[in-house]
């Protein structure tokens, strides 16, 4: 349930934003998530494909403790490494076989075994993952074909390639600013024990001292773990703060805020901790620092040295120097200084000053997307045409590649602020898997039989569900009472349907809790039962007789739930 929150984005996008059905798109969960996507969106619920109950239970029995084992599972995952990369294959096979024959994978942050079974099977993947802005700033998420955070294409672009892109005269960092928000709030009471309150002004006759903030990041990121030379907070102190008491910088230390979620980046974050303040050039800001104070902080201090944190980028917007010790999306070529030369002031600031109104504008414009668009999916699939561009040109056409996804007319915010060069012919996208019938178009044919436009009747399968109907009583009331479950999953189906010859009297899906029959038939959930009245006016017997229900599956197959005898 970690990361249950990207489901809930998209589920609500499919409800309030897009009118499309599953033929178009479906996303896979595990049964945990899935469970709540059921009941918290029963209308979006058809477009979520769970894994069969044998993969659910293989997926189970997979957790470990993340700390002790997970973790280096985890890293295995994100490089396509390990056997815990055979379960994730064998689970997209099962979905492409047998559920939906999907042509692009959308998937959040990396995952080695996603990138070999899409290598395997000539399709397209979309690498999705939140942009380096946070609150106080506009939020932003963003997508790549190749990963994200050091493997995103991104960061193979050199600042030549993006200059060149460019027949206008980029908007400046203090715009995207204004227009990004983050404006400082009064300086807080910490920050001026801090002595940041006044601008960093010094009394006369004092010495002022180059200061520079380094933002703490998780120990178990995976910017962390495999795009940085420090493979913890400890670490990096160790190799940075002694160089930066020799050269007499006064650094500020900025805790990682979600460091104690988890008790190894509490251990981690407190070891790194002691050490700093074994410095007396070092303060570290207290748990009180809060985003908009971050903003503050980054007004008042000379510089940024960070492995790749979100903080790096936010700090451009305030026309700051920034090394950047790792790797990461922004980090563009020939354009921050390796950490010796930033100490020691030795490099172009004037250059330095230029490209990072090209980068900040170009990434801006061309990479991120206000967190509300990226997860509309209209936004998906005009980036997913871009990437299919992208496709067609050489690795080494970079500043082609470059100008392509400037020129890229796209929505979004800010996506259009200044996109008046020219517009490149787009190649067509990638050709979709055959269509499957949408749940808006199911219609009741002549005997109250599921049909689809397009597709005909939907096969009848009477083992795809198992069921049992407690009441059917046809008069006076129409009143349906019962249980029924997908065999492949354990869990609700996708969709109920009662019918009569021509007509659809009632659709929805499983909200009333069974625990009964969870325990019977050891289901993966309880919210497997039904029940829905109407006052219908039956007209003869045999009418009457003719009333169907039908329960469907996410792969279109229906279950006719007959009366008990």
């Amino acid at each position: 349930m970690q990361h249950n929150w990207i489901a809930h984005q998209f589920a609500q996008s499919l409800s309030s934003h897009w009118g499309a059905g599953p033929d178009q798109v479906r996303l896979l969960v595990n049964r945990h998530v899935g469970e709540e996507m059921a009941v918290r969106y029963p209308d979006s619920w058809p477009h979520f494909i769970c894994p069969s109950s044998a993969l659910s239970r293989k997926i189970d029995e997979a957790l470990v403790d993340w700390a002790s084992a997970g973790l280096d599972i985890w890293a295995g995952l994100l490089t396509g490494t390990g056997p815990i990369c055979a379960l994730y294959e064998e689970l997209l096979d099962d979905v492409k076989q047998h559920i939906y024959d999907f042509d692009t994978i959308l998937l959040w942050g990396d995952n080695g075994a996603v990138r070999r079974f899409a290598a395997r099977h000539h399709i397209q993947v979309i690498h999705m993952e939140l942009g380096p802005t946070r609150i106080p700033f506009k939020q932003t998420v963003m997508f790549d074909p190749e990963g994200t955070n050091g493997n995103a294409s991104l960061s193979q672009l050199h600042i030549e390639d993006i200059r060149a892109a460019y027949d206008h005269p980029p908007l400046s960092t203090d715009v995207w600013r204004l227009t990004m928000g983050g404006g400082a709030r009064p300086v807080s009471d910490d920050l001026i024990r801090l002595g940041l309150g006044t601008g960093n002004q010094k009394r006369p006759g004092e010495r002022t001292k180059k200061s520079i903030l380094i933002p703490l990041q998780l120990s178990d990121d995976a910017n962390v773990l495999l795009h940085s030379p420090y493979k913890s907070p400890l670490a990096m102190l160790q190799a940075l703060l002694p160089k930066l008491q020799d050269k007499g910088v006064q650094v500020l230390i900025k805790p990682h805020p979600a460091a104690t979620h988890r008790p190894l980046n509490v251990t981690a974050q407190d070891k790194a901790l002691r050490f700093a303040r074994t410095f007396p050039n070092v303060t570290v800001t207290g748990p009180g620092i809060t985003n908009d104070d971050a903003t503050t902080l980054l007004r008042q201090v000379d510089g940024i040295v960070t492995l790749n944190s979100s903080v790096g980028f936010e700090s451009l917007l305030f026309n700051k120097k920034l090394c950047v010790i790792g790797e990461s999306p922004y980090k563009i070529k020939g354009v921050f200084p390796d950490f010796d030369s930033f100490i020691n002031d030795d490099f172009d600031k004037e250059q330095y000053d230029e490209n990072i109104k090209y980068l900040v504008d170009y990434f801006l414009t061309s990479a991120f997307w206000s967190i509300d668009k990226g997860f509309d999916f209209k936004t998906i699939q005009n980036t997913a045409e871009l990437f299919t561009s992208l496709t067609t040109l050489p690795p080494t056409a970079q500043a082609d590649r470059a100008r392509l996804r400037l020129t890229h007319q796209a929505t979004g915010d800010g996506s259009k602020l200044h996109r008046h060069g020219r517009v490149l012919e787009m190649e067509p996208p990638l050709p979709a898997a055959a269509a499957s019938p949408g749940w808006n178009g199911i219609q009741a044919g002549p005997k109250g039989e599921l049909i689809s436009p397009g597709t005909g009747s939907l096969p009848l399968l009477p083992t795809a569900h198992i069921y049992f109907i407690d009441t059917w009583q046809l008069n006076p009331t129409l009143l349906v009472q019962g249980w029924a479950f997908d065999q492949r999953t354990l869990m609700m189906p996708k969709r109920l349907f009662a019918t009569l010859p021509g007509r659809i009297l009632w659709s929805s899906t499983c909200s009333v809790e069974r625990p009964g029959a969870q325990a019977a038939f050891a289901l993966n959930t309880s919210r497997v039962g039904f029940g829905f009245s109407l006052q219908v006016q039956l007209g003869n017997e045999e009418e009457a007789q003719s009333l169907r229900v039908f329960a469907v599956n996410d792969c279109f197959q229906a279950t006719e739930l007959l009366p008990s005898k």
